[in-house]
C-alpha cells in the first residue's frame, strides 16, 4: 500500500512537511550578524576621513619661467576656509581626468576684493603648477580651462552628518560680524 499524500485545500491548515517557526539558532546568528554590520557602519563613520572640496573654475596664464601660472575663480563663500599653501586638483577639459587624471598645484593667493561672476561673487586667486610625474601625456599649456578642486579640510562620516545639529556650520560660524557698535 502506499501511503496517501495529504492534500490541503485550505490557506487556514498549516503544512505538515514545513517547519512554521525559525529555529533558535538561525535567528540568534542574523541578529548577531545585523549587530556587526552597525558596528562596523559606526567605526566607519567615526573613523575614515573623507577630503573636503571647493570648486571653482580655472584657466593656465603665462607665468615666470616654464610653467603657468593658474588663475582661478574662487566662490566667496569659501573664502574663510582657504589659505595659501593649500593643495589644489587641476582636470583640464581638453583631457577627461577619468582617463589622464589630473595635475597638481599649490594655491599661493586669494585676493580679498571679489569680483562679479556668473555664479555671483567671486574671488580671483592664483596658484602655481607642480611637477608632474615623468612620462606625463598633458602638457599643460597657457590658455587651458578646467575645473579645480580645492583641498580645504578632512572630515568623518559623523562629523558631517551632525554638522547641522550643531549649529556650528562653516558658513554660520566663520561669518565677520556686520553690526555696527553703538
Amino acid at each position: 500500500m502506499r501511503p496517501r499524500a495529504h492534500r490541503t485545500d485550505s490557506l487556514e491548515t498549516q503544512p505538515l512537511l514545513l517547519p512554521t517557526d525559525v529555529p533558535a539558532r538561525v535567528a540568534s546568528w542574523t541578529a548577531w550578524l545585523f549587530l556587526a554590520v552597525f558596528a562596523a557602519g559606526i567605526a566607519f563613520a567615526c573613523t575614515v576621513r573623507f577630503p573636503e572640496t571647493v570648486s571653482a573654475p580655472f584657466v593656465l596664464e603665462p607665468g615666470p619661467g616654464a610653467d603657468p601660472l593658474v588663475r582661478l575663480t574662487v566662490p566667496e563663500s569659501a573664502f574663510a576656509r582657504l589659505k595659501a599653501g593649500q593643495e589644489i586638483r587641476l582636470r583640464y577639459n581638453a583631457y577627461p581626468y577619468q582617463r589622464y587624471g589630473s595635475a597638481a598645484a599649490s594655491l599661493d593667493g586669494i585676493s580679498p576684493a571679489a569680483v562679479d561672476a556668473a555664479g555671483g561673487a567671486a574671488l580671483p586667486a592664483t596658484g602655481m603648477l607642480q611637477a608632474g610625474p615623468a612620462g606625463h601625456i598633458v602638457e599643460p599649456r597657457p590658455g587651458m580651462r578646467g575645473e579645480a578642486q580645492i583641498l580645504i579640510g578632512r572630515r568623518t562620516l559623523l562629523q558631517k552628518l551632525l554638522e547641522p545639529m550643531s549649529g556650528k556650520s562653516d558658513h554660520v560660524r566663520n561669518r565677520p560680524n556686520h553690526e555696527t557698535p553703538r
